[in-house]
């Protein structure tokens, strides 16, 4: 064998070896922590053990016991032990170096003894330090058995190295998961997801990854065989991932969103086209792009605005044309905004059957001067063509993400009347040929997941290249809540706070273009006039 075929031989041999040794590594997690390690630094983070009872707390002075999820030894002394400032107390840190050594006081100039294993425990459970001296008042007596404080002293031994990381963190790799409609009729949306995803990551990890660790994306079908709530499950007991990325939502999402809180997992640019946070927001989820009730409420403003500059009617006659199942619109018609438009009527269809229902009909009795739709783009397209056959030309107002490009066949008419609101300008066409870059061999199908997608996999990669070396899901949560005006490459850039858990609240409105190619913008960037975020 020459020696040049020899040396490829050798090489891709060797490749094959590392790949074949890598995707093992990423399907396999491997917990750096022994059992009761990890059992511990369970306890220290969520203040519970993840199963059995719930574990209970005390304090000097104070009757009755409380649920100790409410006070987490993490929420004082730190991610990694490092102590903190607590209303002008210094917390101490519970580093190895720190506690098995001898201290002196600065704030009370006591001095203290080493601790061992025993002496720690008592700390925790009965809140005196080394010398039996008690601790200070503000310090949690803890209710544990024997041996869940020996698996916190465990931890506490391990704290703060390189060995203490959330589930789905090695030296080398960062699982992460999405959960996605890879069968069923939703298929080629978590497909196409999916394809952005693995392009993205792809060009990280070629890039050197984060800090010399990998990305690895581990996705679970969310289609016709598993719910989304026991796909998530799945991912995050059963693959052990680190954080969700661009999962897709829809429906009751309450059991999954319990899920990621309880396990302190966070979900990274969720795919929903109408996200709808919990008040207060679930602090571990963080959406992107604002939902329908969001762009419907501004094209309620703006109806109302151009029926005062057009034809000087500072009340106009709104009808609501949605299917049967659909909700979206209860939260938006609110009694506020009923006194800026009259409701002329609501009128619910069959999907599929708009036509024979009558409400055309009925809108012309009604001289309404303007609908708010809530269905897809055939039966926008159905009713658009009807109100023409009846020479009626009301204003027209829909979400593009739910119209999408049917509103380009409006007849001619019409088509000035077409009012559509959007979170994300269109793609132009650099944007497409990026996407589709990442996608791969895969022709996508539906830009908007993603191009969603992209946005999640970008967000992900710049909170954890800001996190450093040493991860975790608080200090992932705590980057990502810093996010101002943080561009995504996707089209939109996100803002996050606290108590912000959609990262860009504005709409634009479109009108269809004459010549039925394009949406061109018919305002600036908007919120609702009633939204305070």
């Amino acid at each position: 064998m020459p020696i040049k075929s020899f040396v490829l031989a050798l090489v891709s041999c060797f490749s094959l070896i590392i790949a074949i040794a890598f995707s093992a590594e990423s399907h396999a997690w491997e917990d750096p922590l022994t059992p009761d390690e990890r059992l511990g630094r369970h306890i220290y983070h969520l203040g519970s053990t993840g199963s059995g009872p719930e574990l209970q707390v005390s304090f000097a002075g104070v009757d009755g016991d409380l649920a100790a999820t409410l006070f987490r030894c993490v929420q004082c002394h730190g991610v990694e032990g490092q102590g903190s400032m607590e209303g002008g107390l210094r917390v101490p840190p519970l580093v190895p170096s720190f506690v098995r050594g001898p201290h002196e006081s600065r704030q009370t100039g006591k001095s203290r003894a080493a601790y061992t294993d025993q002496t720690l425990a008592r700390a925790i459970t009965q809140g005196v330090d080394a010398a039996g001296e008690p601790l200070h008042s503000g310090m949690p007596r803890y209710y544990l058995t024997d041996h869940q404080a020996a698996a916190v002293v465990a931890y506490l031994n391990k704290i703060g190295t390189d060995d203490d990381t959330d589930p789905g963190v090695t030296a080398t790799i960062i699982t992460v998961g999405a959960a996605l409609p890879l069968s069923g009729p939703l298929a080629s949306i978590g497909q196409d997801a999916q394809s952005v995803l693995d392009g993205y990551f792809r060009n990280v990890n070629e890039r050197g990854g984060i800090y010399g660790r990998q990305i690895r994306l581990v996705v679970e079908d969310s289609g016709q065989e598993i719910t989304q709530p026991a796909a998530t499950d799945r991912l995050i007991k059963t693959k052990q991932v680190f954080a969700l990325v661009g999962s897709f939502e829809s429906g009751d999402i309450s059991k999954m969103h319990g899920l990621l809180e309880r396990t302190q997992v966070p979900s990274i640019g969720p795919l929903a086209l109408s996200p709808q946070p919990s008040d207060p927001p679930n602090p571990y989820v963080f959406y992107m792009l604002p939902g329908f009730d969001l762009q419907y409420r501004v094209l309620l403003d703006f109806m109302v605005s151009q029926a005062r500059s057009s034809i000087g009617q500072s009340r106009p006659r709104v009808a609501i044309v949605q299917p049967k199942t659909t909700s979206v619109l209860n939260s938006v018609v609110t009694l506020a905004r009923r006194k800026t438009v009259e409701i002329a009527g609501e009128y619910a269809y069959k999907r599929g059957a708009l036509a024979g229902a009558g409400i055309v009909q009925r809108l012309k009795r009604e001289q309404v001067d303007g609908i708010i739709f809530a269905g897809d783009g055939d039966d926008f397209l159905m009713l658009a063509k009807a109100l023409d056959r009846q020479q009626l030309s009301p204003m027209l107002l829909a979400p593009a993400g739910m119209v999408g490009q049917k509103a380009f066949f409006v007849p001619p008419r019409l088509r000035s009347k077409v009012v559509l609101a959007a979170a994300i300008d269109p793609p132009t066409e650099q944007d497409l040929d990026e996407l589709q870059k990442l996608a791969g061999k895969r022709q996508l199908h539906n830009l908007g997941f993603s191009r969603m997608a992209q946005g999640a996999a970008s967000m992900l990669t710049e909170a954890l290249m800001q996190v450093g070396w040493h991860i975790s899901r608080n200090s992932l949560v705590e980057k990502i809540e810093r996010f101002r005006e943080q561009e995504t490459g996707a089209g939109f850039s996100l803002t996050y706070g606290p108590q912000r858990r959609i990262g860009n609240d504005r709409v634009r409105l479109f009108y269809v273009a004459p010549d039925s190619s394009s949406f061109v913008p018919a305002t600036e960037w908007m919120v609702p006039q009633d939204y305070l975020n």
